[in-house]
């Protein structure tokens, strides 16, 4: 696999996360901490929006992901999962927009959450 200087490569060992992930077209961003949805709106509406791309390798496996990252309607869900941080900021994610990301290693409860 050839990879790409730029990008930030070391990852922090394996822990458990939660939080709310947001996926549409080109766009998979995962929410540490956050449980409400306004939480997530607030944040973003005062420029505090976090950046974090959330590396899901195995996503063609998970149809109803897939169709929201090929522009289905985006999908909101609230997780518990295994995974790894990357260690620097750098340009993660769709067009390298994103300057954190985080590798999913083991998705440990997924409920989907309603969007106004």
């Amino acid at each position: 696999m050839s990879r790409n200087p730029a990008i930030c490569e070391p990852y922090g060992p394996p822990e458990k996360l939660a939080g709310m992930w947001e996926l549409d077209l080109e766009h998979s961003t995962f929410f540490e901490g956050a449980n409400d949805l306004r939480e997530v709106m607030r944040a973003f509406e005062k420029g505090e929006f976090d950046y974090t791309w959330l590396n899901v390798r195995d996503i063609a496996q998970r149809p109803d992901e897939l169709a929201a990252a090929q522009g289905a309607g985006a999908r909101v869900y609230q997780i518990q999962l295994i995974g790894r941080r990357s260690l620097c900021a750098s340009g993660f994610g769709h067009m390298g927009a994103y300057p954190r990301e985080v590798l999913l290693q083991k998705l440990l409860s997924q409920e989907a959450v309603h969007l106004p």
